[in-house]
C-alpha cells in the first residue's frame, strides 16, 4: 500500500488489544513475506480480557462519583477521561454491538441492553488508559520530537483520505464527525500508539538484544521465479499460451540494454523454452547488477522486476524490507544473506527454491524488531506484557462524573446524536422542566436511571 492507512478505528486499545492476536510469523520464503505485526498467542486476548472485566468488577461493586471538572465525564487513576472522548468510545462500542441497526434498541425495557454498551465503553476506555499507568509507572513520556510526528501523522492521515476520497470531495474533518471523533481526540490516539511502542520497547528491547537478536537480519531482495505463467480462458483456467515474462511499464525508466534482455525472455516464453528463459534472466539479473552498479536503486529495480514488491513495503509504501531468521529460510539462502555486511548487495544467486535473486541486508526498522519479540511465542516479552497489563488493571481505579448515568442514558435516549446531547446543566434543566410537565415520564427515567445505577 502507497501511503498510511487511516486509524479508523483510533487505535481503539492500541497495543493492549494488538499483543493478543496471532502468533509467530516467520518467511518461509522471500515471496512469502507479511507486514509486521504485534501480536502474540490467541490466549493472552482471553486473559487480558478476563483480568479487564474482573478489575471493572471489583471497581464496581461500589461505583465512586465525584463532581469531576468540566468535560471530564470519568476520572481513571489520576488521568481525566473528556466527554470528547467517552463520545468516540461509546460510538465505537455501539457500532460494534448494533452493527449499524438502530432497532437494536428499540425493545429494551430494563435498559439491560444500555448497560451492556454502556460497560464495554467502560472497557474500551480502561484498556485505552492502562497504557497510560503503565508508561507512568516506566517513566516513559513522549517528547516534544514525539509530539512533532503526531501531528505529521494527523496531517498524513488527512492528505491521504481526502486523496482516496477526491472524486466526492468529502474532507476528513467530516470522516471524524461520522466516527464521533474530534482531531483532539485522534491526535491522542496516535501519540497514546506512541507512548506504547516507547513503553514495550524499555521494557524489553535491550533483554531481546543481548540474548537473541543476533539471530536475525532484516533483507531486501529482488526475486524472479523462472516458472512461466499462462493465460487464463472466461473460466478462469489455465490454457496452453505462455504470458509475456514481464511488459515494459511506461511509469519506469528502462535501459536499452533492459527492454531486449526482457523481449529475449518474454521470445523464449512464449516459445515455451524453459532454457532458454533460464539463460536470459541470468543475463537479466547481470544487467540488474550493473544498473546497481552505476546508481539505480534497489527500490527502482524491485519496483520494475520484483513480483512481490508491495509485500516488502510498510504501511507507508516505502521498502523495508523483511526479517529472517536462521532456520527461517533455506541453509543456502541464509548462508549467503548472513553473510553480508548492512547496507551490502549481494552478487545475483540462484537458489532451488525461490529462483533468481540478489539481496541486500538492510538495518531493522521499528515495527520489525517489535515485531520479533513480540509476536514470536518463543520469547517471553508478550506473556510478561499481558501479566502486566493485568497486574496494572488491579491497581487503576474509575471516579464518574455525578452526571455519567444520566448522560450516557441521554446518548442512548429516543436516538439522540451526540452532537445534540445536552449538557450536564442542560439535563438537569430538562430533568426540572420533565418533572413539573410530565410526571409518570419522570417517574419511567429515575427508574432507568436507578436500573442503570445498579447494573454498573
Amino acid at each position: 500500500m502507497k501511503t498510511k492507512k487511516i486509524i479508523a478505528f483510533i487505535l481503539a486499545m492500541g497495543l493492549v488489544s494488538c499483543f493478543a492476536g496471532c502468533d509467530k510469523s516467520e518467511n518461509s520464503s522471500p515471496s512469502e513475506t507479511t507486514e509486521s505485526t504485534s501480536a502474540v498467542e490467541d490466549t493472552t486476548t482471553a486473559s487480558t480480557e478476563e483480568s479487564t472485566e474482573e478489575t471493572l468488577a471489583v471497581n464496581s461493586e461500589e461505583k465512586k462519583y465525584e463532581d469531576l471538572d468540566d468535560g471530564i465525564i470519568m476520572k481513571i487513576s489520576d488521568f481525566d477521561v473528556t466527554e470528547d472522548e467517552y463520545k468516540y468510545y461509546f460510538a465505537f462500542a455501539k457500532s460494534n454491538i448494533d452493527g449499524g441497526d438502530e432497532s437494536y434498541w428499540e425493545n429494551d425495557p430494563d435498559s439491560a441492553k444500555l448497560e451492556d454498551l454502556k460497560q464495554q465503553t467502560v472497557e474500551y476506555i480502561f484498556n485505552a488508559y492502562t497504557i497510560y499507568q503503565i508508561a507512568s509507572d516506566n517513566n516513559v513520556e513522549i517528547t516534544e520530537e514525539d509530539l512533532l510526528s503526531v501531528d505529521k501523522e494527523y496531517e498524513a492521515s488527512k492528505l491521504y483520505y481526502e486523496a482516496i476520497n477526491s472524486d466526492t470531495g468529502k474532507k476528513f474533518d467530516e470522516y471524524l464527525k461520522e466516527i464521533f471523533c474530534t482531531e483532539e481526540v485522534y491526535k491522542e490516539s496516535i501519540k497514546r500508539f506512541e507512548l506504547e511502542y516507547k513503553t514495550v520497547a524499555s521494557l524489553y528491547e535491550q533483554d531481546f538484544k543481548e540474548k537473541h537478536f543476533s539471530n536475525y537480519i532484516c533483507i531486501k531482495h529482488i526475486q524472479i521465479d523462472p516458472k512461466t505463467a499462462y493465460e487464463t480462458d472466461e473460466n478462469n483456467e489455465s490454457t496452453d499460451t505462455p504470458k509475456n515474462f514481464y511488459e515494459i511499464n511506461p511509469e519506469y525508466t528502462y535501459t536499452d540494454e533492459e527492454k531486449a534482455v526482457i523481449e529475449k525472455i518474454n521470445s523464449c516464453a512464449k516459445a515455451k523454452d524453459t532454457e532458454g528463459v533460464n539463460n536470459a534472466l541470468t543475463e537479466l539479473m547481470s544487467v540488474i547488477q550493473s544498473r546497481l552498479a552505476e546508481g539505480e536503486t534497489m527500490d527502482s529495480l524491485m519496483d520494475k522486476y520484483n513480483k512481490d514488491a508491495e509485500a516488502q513495503k510498510n504501511k507507508d509504501g516505502v521498502y523495508v524490507g523483511y526479517y529472517i531468521n536462521k532456520s527461517s529460510m533455506s541453509e543456502d539462502f541464509s548462508n549467503v544473506a548472513f553473510a553480508l555486511e548492512e547496507n551490502q548487495i549481494s552478487d545475483p544467486v540462484f537458489f532451488d527454491e525461490y529462483g533468481h535473486c540478489i539481496i541486500q541486508r538492510v538495518p531493522f526498522n521499528r515495527d520489525e524488531l517489535i515485531s520479533i519479540y513480540m509476536s514470536d511465542v518463543e520469547y517471553p516479552y508478550s506473556t510478561e506484557y499481558a501479566t502486566l497489563i493485568q497486574e496494572t488493571q488491579k491497581t487503576m481505579d474509575i471516579v464518574f462524573s455525578s452526571d455519567y448515568n444520566s448522560l450516557t442514558s441521554d446518548y442512548m435516549k429516543n436516538g439522540i446524536k451526540f452532537d445534540d446531547a445536552p449538557s450536564s446543566s442542560e439535563s438537569e434543566s430538562e430533568s426540572e422542566t420533565t418533572e413539573n410537565e410530565e410526571t409518570s415520564d419522570t417517574s419511567e427515567s429515575t427508574e432507568e436511571t436507578t436500573a442503570s445505577s445498579e447494573a454498573e
